[in-house]
């Protein structure tokens, strides 16, 4: 089969169309699929999937731009209804049509859980696909131990090592998700690798899991008497894949047939709906474990680098699929599959979009990461795809989502925190030409890796700064979602403190709110205390994590990252409305003003900070804190939570109030540090000018000794002027 003239001619239609009539009239016509043509169409097999899905450094039909003929034959060859994929389903009956994964190919955690025989560890992807061969290796001495001495659980001789066996089912799936994991190919060519001869008696495939990262480059394939590419050879004149690729142009992967065809096997492989209690039985879970293995769980990225853009994409595809159905319904019936996929995804996805949300580079880019955010923290908008304005009203705690919120809440006070430190850092300016952060590149054969440098440079644009705090607003700006967490972080604060300082309960009325009974209260409690464990784990110092303040109104505090992220966009927005630009940029950064204007507007009503009042954390409150108390308001009045009284105690705010600042529109050194550390605004607005032409050129912001300076020099200059001008006189 591998030297079929279709596949030496390098016709991607005319090679489907004959391994489809191939699979029908030899596998799926016949009763029992034995003799030379099925062990032809199993040798063969390796070697077409580096044609269609390409290897780390080879580009296949998936990364090539097609003509539509010739990707409608590749969607009809690899459909779940055609002939090829049902000939896989019939071969998977049989053992002796398998595939061995090389151990060395595999996580490092994974080998070491298969090393020390562990097999209960393993990911689901793995665990029920495991065997034992014989140990190469012997030791008499461990032997004679455990047969005269003690015995021990440690693996021997006896015990073999342990391997990971797929069928063609399942090797063909794993395949096919882990080619959007491999580095980005280049728009060039690749070049056809020579012939090598090899001999082996068993059918290996390696996947390389080389890291996520766009700034980690894989090590290069060698092309030897061993391997080539991804696929060891089966044969004893086996061939280079290389060779059969199709000419064309290299194309990103989403922009083919793979997300049609991906769309389909999530459809009918992972069947999610109410009703269903199992998976199907011709896979089982394998599809699902296998993206959560290869998408979620093992995809990592160095600090400042960034995950390719065609796994990003179909990470997002992934959760979108699984969010758009009804999550609600797992918490009421643990039978469903739904419940298991929920279980499974709810901790890695958190883990993975944390790591995420830490490393990834600052860049506009980082949208992606809030997209991922939004599309899991939100599932009563049923995986829409996020969008800077949204008006859709929604009321997820009256809807039945506030289990989903209760269960989750790592989603909303850790990772929010997590992006309010990244705003917070956020200048709102244009990029310079000559500041655009460099990378040098490794070329390997048919693909480029960037590499990071060690002066990396923000290259973030004020439109995508405001588009990644319009996802922050449009999420958490859901009717009853702030005053729901404001009632958890209370009781977090609560557990903290471990006593009961606060004038009315917030576990019973979070169990009123969950459960429409505050009898539950003790429920809630546990599910509280459980969160707390883990934020302490995650974030804690000493045992103690501490509320940052993102929602409870009536704490002694806000978050400090939460109002330098409102103290930028309000000192920007001041800054751009300032007079004295020229006419060409006025309407620009008029424009930019209003835009900082309204988002910031925004985040004040979304996070009930009811005025532009800058709070800062009080020192008495905060030991970390080093910043002042400046001003307290009056106690906050009582307000409902959607529908329930809920009872605040008068706890009094720290706040610098919207005065203008300075003694003669001179700042003081303690006014200055304010100004700096974002804990006060330095603008056109609440600040007098000072000097004859203080409007266009003096800031009162600025050094006295200049200020009095410039006065002087201003005053000599019109003296100046004055003589030589006539009309001045």
């Amino acid at each position: 089969m591998e030297n079929s003239k279709p596949m030496k001619d390098q016709n991607a239609a005319a090679t489907c169309q004959y391994f489809s009539k191939y699979c029908e009239m030899y596998i799926n016509n016949v009763s029992v699929p034995t003799g030379k043509k099925v062990k032809s169409f199993h040798k063969t097999f390796p070697q077409l999937l580096v044609c269609m899905f390409g290897a780390p450094s080879k580009r296949g039909w998936i990364q090539t731009e097609m003509t539509p003929i010739q990707n409608k034959a590749i969607r009809d060859l690899l459909s779940v209804n055609g002939q090829f994929f049902q000939a896989l389903i019939k071969l998977s009956a049989y053992p002796e049509y398998s595939f061995d994964i090389i151990t060395d190919a595999l996580p490092a955690d994974v080998k070491k859980v298969l090393s020390i025989g562990s097999v209960h560890l393993l990911p689901k992807v793995y665990s029920n696909s495991t065997y034992i061969v014989s140990s190469s290796n012997s030791n008499a001495t461990d032997i004679r131990a455990t047969a005269t001495r003690q015995a021990t659980l440690l693996p021997s001789v006896m015990g073999g090592d342990r391997k990971i066996r797929f069928t063609m089912l399942q090797f063909y799936l794993y395949y096919f998700l882990s080619a959007p994991t491999w580095p980005p190919l280049s728009a060039s060519s690749p070049t056809p690798a020579t012939t090598t001869t090899a001999t082996t008696n068993t059918f290996n495939s390696q996947i390389p899991r080389t890291p996520t990262s766009a700034y980690n480059a894989p090590k290069t394939p060698t092309y030897g008497t061993s391997t080539y590419g991804t696929i060891r050879p089966t044969t004893s004149t086996a061939t280079a894949p290389g060779q059969y690729l199709s000419p064309g142009v290299t194309q990103a992967i989403k922009l083919g047939v793979y997300s049609s065809l991906l769309d389909e096997y999530l459809q009918r492989m992972i069947t999610i709906q109410p009703s269903d209690t199992s998976f199907p039985p011709f896979i089982n879970s394998f599809l699902f474990d296998a993206c959560m293995e290869l998408w979620i769980r093992t995809t990592w990225i160095a600090t400042n680098g960034k995950v390719n853009n065609d796994l990003m994409h179909y990470i997002t595809v992934f959760v979108q699929y699984i969010v758009k159905h009804d999550i609600k319904q797992c918490f009421m019936d643990e039978k469903l599959v739904l419940t298991r996929v929920y279980n499974d995804m709810k901790t890695e996805l958190f883990m993975l979009i944390s790591r995420l949300a830490f490393n990834w580079s600052k860049h506009d880019d980082y949208l992606n990461v809030l997209d991922l955010w939004s599309i899991w923290a939100a599932p009563w908008k049923l995986g829409a795809t996020p969008r800077s304005s949204d008006n859709t009203e929604y009321n997820p705690i009256t809807s039945g989502w506030s289990k989903f919120v209760l269960d989750n809440l790592p989603l909303y006070f850790f990772l929010v925190d997590v992006f309010l430190q990244r705003t917070s850092t956020f200048t709102y300016k244009e990029p310079l030409p000559s500041t655009t952060a460099t990378a040098t590149t490794t070329t390997s054969s048919a693909y480029t890796t960037p590499i990071t440098t060690s002066n990396f440079v923000e290259n973030f644009t004020l439109s995508g700064q405001l588009r990644i705090l319009c996802r922050i607003n449009n999420l958490l700006k859901a009717k009853g979602l702030v005053e729901f967490l404001g009632l958890t972080e209370q009781a977090l604060k609560q557990l903290k403190a471990s006593a009961y300082s606060f004038t009315s309960d917030p576990f019973k009325q979070l169990a009123w709110h969950v459960y429409n009974t505050d009898t539950m209260d003790k429920v809630v409690r546990q599910k509280i205390s459980d969160t707390y464990k883990f934020l302490v784990a995650l974030d804690g110092i000493n045992g103690i994590w501490n509320p940052k303040g993102l929602y409870a109104k009536n704490m002694a505090y806000r978050s400090d990252a939460l109002l330098k992220t409102l103290n930028g966009m309000n000192t920007a927005a001041s800054i751009f409305e300032a007079k004295g630009w020229g006419k060409q940029t006025a309407s620009k950064l008029n424009k930019y003003a209003a835009q900082l204007k309204e988002t910031s507007s925004n985040l004040h009503k979304t996070f009930k900070i009811s005025n532009s009042l800058h709070q800062i954390v009080p020192e008495s409150l905060d030991p970390t804190s080093k910043k002042p108390v400046v001003n307290t308001p009056p106690p906050a009045p009582t307000e409902k939570l959607m529908g329930k009284p809920v009872e605040k105690e008068a706890i009094k705010e720290a706040i610098i109030g919207p005065r203008c600042v300075g003694s003669g529109a001179l700042l003081t050194q303690e006014e200055i540090r304010a100004v700096r550390e974002g804990r006060a605004i330095c603008s056109y607005d609440n600040i007098p000018a000072v000097g004859i032409r203080a409007k266009n050129y003096i800031r009162s912001y600025e050094i006295a000794p200049l200020v009095r300076w410039s006065i002087k020099t201003d005053a000599k200059i019109n003296e100046h002027v004055k003589f030589c001008f006539d009309e001045y006189k």
